[in-house]
């Protein structure tokens, strides 16, 4: 084509043995198929319209044969356009002209390959995502007893709508619906750029912009059951800064992707003996502005730093009474509750048009400066946060919504962007230099 193509899916023709079918799609809004063999040689063999907006994923599966047909492949596509289109692709074209009735299709392109006849036709139009669906996948196969390759008809598709569904025909109709929905609810005005099934079908999983993942998995016994997975999580931009906590028990980290991150050891409540893993435990700061420069320095129990960005001001953050009892589950710590006496403030809320994370209190007292925003109908603010002891590491939603620390102070002093910061051995002065 005279456009470019930014997606592509290869599968073997059904009933003819090393005969390759080749879909691509682009910028034109059509997907191109053609035909060829094992020798890389293709020739165009029809076009197939329907989608308004460029073309983001394809995916042929497995042939499929049910009672009234034979082996059939199917196409699913998915587009700017916000929906997704299965196409079916069937040799038995004479079969399908004579069916008149609700459950003919609209016929599509015809095309030759080999000794066969194939016709590509509509099978059905998925509408559901609010934005671009960017990929589309079928389910794995599956294997029968004596070794032969199942294909189930559920499709996983992600969109930039933060949302991941699975389709499946209804039994007792045949049309395609959305038997699942699974997605995120964060600061990020992103979604997900691709979406993933694992090998046995049990979990899926989703990445996004800054190089999240997200993963849900099956649980249920007698029904689904999809509940989010603990994946690896991390800075997605050059590391500017970090420093361990007063007290050494974990790792603070500034970075270019405007975030501020807490790593500790997770040990097993089961087996305090087992091998301890790294986790992410808390995003204490989310700014707008890439972070350059970090330290902590003294405060109710020696959890409170000060960081410096491509601004003018300091910013000081307070640690959360939720934080302080993860980091106990965490560590496998006793509890000393005279340690948290103090501490008041619970979790943090993030201002959706502002710089500022302010304070959620124990008692359900609102900060001064935020008491006049918090109302269920203003844009000031993102709704509020739920912040929680976490019994096991957080995964991606509960980091980026309920782990804020609130800020407390601000410095004011230089005239340029900050470039590093440090503390005194004490933790009572600050030094900091600017650009």
């Amino acid at each position: 084509g005279l456009k470019p193509m930014v997606s592509l899916s290869l599968a073997v023709l059904p009933e003819q043995e090393g005969c390759l079918i080749l879909a691509m799609g682009g910028l034109d809004h059509k997907v191109h198929i053609y035909c060829g063999d094992q020798s890389g040689k293709f020739i165009k063999a029809c076009e197939l319209k329907g989608h308004s907006d460029w073309i983001r994923s394809l995916d042929f599966s497995l042939p499929v044969m049910t009672s009234s047909e034979k082996h059939s492949l199917f196409l699913v596509s998915s587009s700017q356009d916000k929906t997704i289109r299965i196409w079916k692709m069937t040799s038995d074209v004479q079969q399908r002209k004579d069916n008149i009735g609700m459950a003919s299709y609209i016929e599509g392109p015809l095309f030759v390959a080999g000794n066969t006849s194939y016709q590509l036709s509509l099978e059905s139009l998925l509408v559901g995502h609010e934005d671009w669906v960017y990929s589309v996948e079928w389910q794995p196969p599956t294997l029968l007893l004596g070794g032969e390759a199942h294909q189930p008809m559920s499709i996983l598709s992600a969109s930039m709508d933060k949302m991941m569904m699975i389709w499946r025909p209804e039994k007792n109709t045949g049309l395609w619906i959305n038997s699942v929905t699974v997605g995120e609810l964060s600061h990020s005005a992103l979604g997900f750029y691709g979406g993933h099934w694992e090998p046995d079908g049990k979990s899926i999983l989703a990445h996004g912009y800054g190089g999240f993942f997200h993963m849900w998995r099956d649980v249920g016994l007698d029904s689904e059951n999809w509940q989010p997975q603990i994946v690896p999580s991390g800075h997605f931009a050059p590391v500017s800064d970090l420093t361990w906590s007063r007290s050494g028990e974990y790792l603070l980290t500034v970075s270019h992707d405007q975030t501020a991150r807490i790593f500790a050891p997770w040990r097993s409540h089961v087996n305090p003996g087992d091998v301890i893993c790294w986790r992410e435990i808390a995003r204490p700061q989310i700014h707008g502005h890439d972070i350059n420069c970090v330290a902590f320095v003294q405060g109710t129990g020696n959890h409170r730093f000060v960081c410096g960005a491509d601004e003018k001001v300091c910013r000081v953050f307070e640690a959360t009474l939720s934080f302080l009892r993860t980091l106990q589950e965490a560590t496998l710590l006793k509890p000393d509750n005279e340690d948290f006496d103090d501490v008041q403030v619970l979790g943090a809320n993030m201002s959706a048009l502002g710089l500022s994370q302010k304070p959620i209190y124990t008692h359900g007292k609102e900060s001064p400066s935020s008491a006049s925003n918090d109302g269920p109908d203003s844009m000031e603010t993102i709704p509020d946060a739920v912040p929680t002891v976490f019994t096991e590491p957080p995964v991606e939603d509960q980091l980026a919504w309920n782990t804020l620390w609130p800020e407390s102070h601000k410095l004011y002093g230089h005239g340029n962007e900050l470039f590093s910061i440090c503390c005194d051995h004490a933790g009572k002065l600050v030094a900091s230099s600017c650009k």
